[in-house]
């Protein structure tokens, strides 16, 4: 999208129209660009750009402290 990437770790299911899902560590602060300036942008910033050139309404941003997996 005008020559930048955007590094949303998930969709709800395969393809690019279907919903985003940002996935980041719970140590980091979504507010703040890492000191290293990788990624360019803060989690908060990078999925309101997103949305702000993409025709996605909404994204689902969350932290990830634990992840239980749960198989039949």
């Amino acid at each position: 999208m005008e020559g930048q990437t955007y590094a949303i770790s998930h969709r709800a299911e395969l393809g690019e129209n279907k919903p985003p899902i940002h996935i980041i560590g719970c140590r980091i602060k979504v507010d703040h660009r890492p000191p290293s300036g990788t990624p360019r942008l803060s989690a908060h910033a990078l999925v309101q750009e997103y949305l702000n050139k993409t025709e996605h309404l909404w994204v689902i941003a969350c932290l990830l402290v634990t992840c239980p997996l749960f198989k039949q």
